[in-house]
């Protein structure tokens, strides 16, 4: 495999389990290839062990069924709370938690903290594991983390800087933001390329347009410092670049106000566009062919659940080899092709409990269908058009 992703295994698995999943990973994952690693970690969960390990023995001793069960354990570390217990008090995270568990349904509450096999990991333990098969670290799953001018203050940025190794890197993060849960990139048999090879393929990458340039204005991207904006000439010009369709770097670099814009300050905008989910790279085009036929059958299956009362979480987005998540409003908008459409579209829109507004205002039922077609020739001519590039709808 070039890639292999396990985002909710890790800690939920037994030792022996993790074990097999590294013989797999270990027969399986080509050199070269990456494996996405998602788990629960240190400090984030540290202050809220012991409310987990109440509620998971309050949930082993009680009756009924397993709804019945995680119910009785949530009020039960309830309880203990209100009789006083001085652990909430100087531990206010997981008294926080607590009241967000309150509000979770049962459901989701067994998978996420009852299972039997439930494990808090430190960052260079889990290294050390996998380098065990020649795995190593290579970056944060989220683009936005990699980005270190975003994600630490000039406070913290030096002492960060200062590490000696990315063990010691990474650790020093998780301590900085407190980190619950860890989103990895790890590389087998990593070759670190030389400065002119990595910006060869840096100028061979193909980027597409996630928004219009109408709409990027109003894109901000939100790190655990704080919210950026990203609106310098170089910014705006790779917007701007890519609006028409995909293009290379190469391709970019040559237009309007990036030629002969310094090469690193186009990559670092590049990043934050990345990020902020201005634009993302695009796979090789004979890759997005064999991709469009089975992106344009999921998406059917989940245009079609839309009526049925299913909730769209992302279009499969062949362009980019991944997907972009619709706002109810774009599903509502992408299914009123016609008049019959429209009346169908609204009505999905009524019985998820959202209506129309216009300045600030409900927009009454009598005129929500004429509302609707307004938006849908803006829909038209604005986000439509790039929807359609990226390869959602055809």
């Amino acid at each position: 495999f070039d890639y292999i992703a396990a985002h909710g295994v890790w800690s939920w698995v037994s030792a022996e389990n993790r074990s097999a999943i590294l013989k797999f990973i270990a027969n399986h994952l080509k050199p070269g290839g990456v494996l996405y690693l998602g788990y629960n970690s240190h400090p984030g969960w540290s202050p809220i062990l012991p409310l987990r390990h109440l509620m998971k023995m309050a949930f082993d001793r009680a009756t009924g069924s397993i709804e019945d069960r995680v119910k009785a354990a949530v009020a039960f570390a309830d309880r203990a709370r209100a009789a006083g217990a001085a652990f909430f008090t100087a531990n206010p995270q997981a008294a926080v938690l607590l009241d967000q568990i309150k509000s979770q349904s049962p459901s989701y509450l067994a998978h996420e903290y009852f299972n039997d096999d439930w494990t808090v990991f430190d960052f260079s333990d889990v290294a050390e594991d996998l380098a065990q098969i020649d795995l190593h670290f290579a970056g944060a799953g989220q683009f936005k983390d990699n980005i270190s001018a975003l994600t630490y203050s000039r406070e913290t940025l030096p002492f960060v800087a200062s590490a000696r190794d990315q063990i010691e890197r990474e650790t020093v993060s998780d301590i900085i933001h407190n980190h619950g849960f860890r989103r990895d990139l790890f590389v087998r048999s990593p070759r670190r390329l030389a400065s002119g090879e990595k910006d060869a393929r840096f100028d061979r990458t193909v980027f597409a347009p996630l928004v219009t340039p109408s709409d990027y204005p109003a894109l901000s991207l939100t790190t655990d410092i704080g919210v950026f904006k990203g609106q310098t000439p170089i910014h705006m010009g790779l917007v701007e670049a890519v609006a028409a369709g995909p293009k290379t770097l190469g391709e970019i670099r040559r237009q309007g106000v990036l030629a002969g814009a310094p090469v690193n300050e186009i990559q670092n905008a590049l990043y934050f566009l990345a990020a902020a989910r201005a634009l993302a790279p695009a796979p090789a085009q004979a890759d997005l062919q064999i991709a469009q036929s089975c992106c344009r059958l999921l998406n059917e299956q989940l245009y079609d659940d839309l009526p049925r009362g299913l909730d769209i979480g992302v279009f499969a987005a062949p362009v980019i080899g991944g997907a972009l998540q619709p706002s109810l409003m774009e599903c509502v908008l992408l299914l009123a092709r016609d008049d019959m459409d429209a009346k169908r579209a609204f009505d999905i829109l009524k019985s998820r409990g959202q209506n129309f507004t216009r300045d600030g205002k409900p927009v009454p039922d009598s005129e929500a269908l004429a509302e609707l077609a307004q938006r849908r020739a803006l829909f038209a001519r604005g986000r439509l058009p790039l929807i359609r590039r990226l390869g959602i709808v055809d």
